[in-house]
């Protein structure tokens, strides 16, 4: 009645045995002590810190090195296009518009002829005002001459002379009406609107053409009071827009407000286009760059470089043993797509440009595509990310941890020689 206890004795003592001896075989064995750190200490397998943990997986990534080039800084804007002068021809008298001479978009000179009334209504008033002058001329010297012989009072000679110069001032009046009756360029430029018809009633102050002095175009921009101080005049400027995409003209800074505008914190600078004239037309919008710094050889690498979402700039950077490690730069101007880096890297480094989602600090990473330039580095990694083939030959998803997504269900395989 006392074997089964036995057995159960016996039983316990060899199990324990067997722990010591395990226990002593994995103390003795660095290695094997080394994968258990590495995979979380519960097996060989990857993805450590599970049931099968192991070994970690190398990250793809492309990377490449900074390269130097010339970076200009800029003060940049937006604004329309603006003529010199723009005026409003208008009409001095009343009269029925009898002849148009130009049509929109006709360049004119000063005091070219624009249009015309009908004359006969001032041309007759002049002859009025005329036959008037005449008389009182007549009368006043009249007076004169009896004066002299004292036959008439200093009183009605007096009188005569007011008779003469009024009329004279109404001639005066007929003969600029009638002037007024053709209609004339204020300034030389290029008629931009036409706003009557040819046989309408025009009253005085009718607004007849819109005009413009296009042979100087002016951008004024409203930029920021902290970029009063790099702002100068004479800068040169680059200017933009879409109806010419692709296309550069230039100006430069021809005046700056000595004022700042206290409601917004502006400066309104004046750019006066240099090139470009025949193409650009008054109330274009564009944007404007004011050059305000050059750099030259100047250390730069592409803004896709940089890690997203961090409270200053860093980029991973590989080393010769594949890892990657964060670092942080000191960045200057930039310029498009680049930014110069003052400090944090060296010309020749690695530096991770597509695969930074699933990085962490000394993530083992495996190179897949290496360029030197930044902007021209193909993004050969980017297309991976869209449709990674899995193992069974189907289509898969890259997650934004780098690493291949397993199937439902399935156990990841060791990976081989590590």
């Amino acid at each position: 009645m006392f074997r089964p206890k036995a057995s159960r004795i016996l039983c316990l003592i060899g199990f324990t045995v067997s722990l010591a001896v395990a226990g002593c075989s994995s103390g003795n064995d660095p290695q094997a002590a080394q994968r258990g750190r590495a995979g979380g200490g519960r097996g060989n397998w990857p993805g450590g810190g599970g049931e099968f943990g192991g070994m970690q997986q190398a990250v793809p990534v492309e990377v490449s090195t900074p390269f130097r080039s010339d970076l200009a800084s800029y003060v940049f804007g937006n604004a329309n296009i603006e003529a010199l002068r723009e005026v409003e021809v208008v009409a001095r008298v009343n009269g029925l518009l009898e002849r148009l001479s130009v049509e929109e978009g006709d360049q004119v000179k000063s005091g070219q002829v624009l249009a015309e009334l009908d004359k006969r209504e001032f041309t007759i008033a002049q002859a009025e005002a005329r036959a008037r002058l005449e008389n009182a001329k007549s009368v006043y010297e009249r007076n004169l001459r009896m004066l002299e012989q004292q036959l008439t009072s200093q009183e009605l000679v007096d009188r005569a002379k007011y008779d003469f110069e009024s009329a004279q001032a109404q001639l005066d009046r007929a003969r600029l009406n009638l002037e007024y009756a053709t209609i004339t360029a204020p300034i030389s430029g290029v008629l931009t609107q036409r706003l009557v018809e040819r046989g309408g009633l025009i009253r005085t102050n009718t607004v007849l053409f819109h005009m413009a002095d296009t042979e100087t175009l002016l951008v004024r921009l409203f930029v920021p009071e902290k970029e009063l101080g790099r702002v100068n005049l004479g800068d040169k400027a680059r200017i933009e827009t879409a109806i010419f995409p692709g296309e550069n003209f230039t100006g430069e800074v021809e005046m700056i407000s000595p004022v700042v505008d206290p409601a917004t914190g502006t400066v309104k600078v004046t750019v006066r286009v240099t090139q470009g004239r025949e193409r650009l037309k008054p109330g274009m919008f564009c944007s404007v760059y004011i050059l305000i710094e050059t750099l030259r050889d100047a250390l730069v690498i592409s803004r896709k470089a940089l890690i997203p979402e961090t409270e200053s700039p860093e980029v991973f950077v590989v080393d010769d043993s594949s890892r990657a490690h964060r670092r942080r730069l000191t960045l200057g101007i930039s310029q498009g797509d680049t930014v110069e880096v003052v400090r944090g890297v060296a010309e020749k480094e690695r530096i991770v440009m597509i695969g930074q989602e699933g990085l962490n600090e000394n993530t083992p990473v495996r190179v897949v595509s290496e360029g030197t330039d930044s902007i021209a580095a193909p993004d050969s990694l980017a297309g991976q990310r869209k449709q990674w083939p899995s193992e069974s030959g189907q289509k898969g998803s890259w997650p934004r941890d780098g690493q291949p997504r397993q199937r439902s269900g399935s156990i990841p395989r060791p990976v081989q020689g590590q």
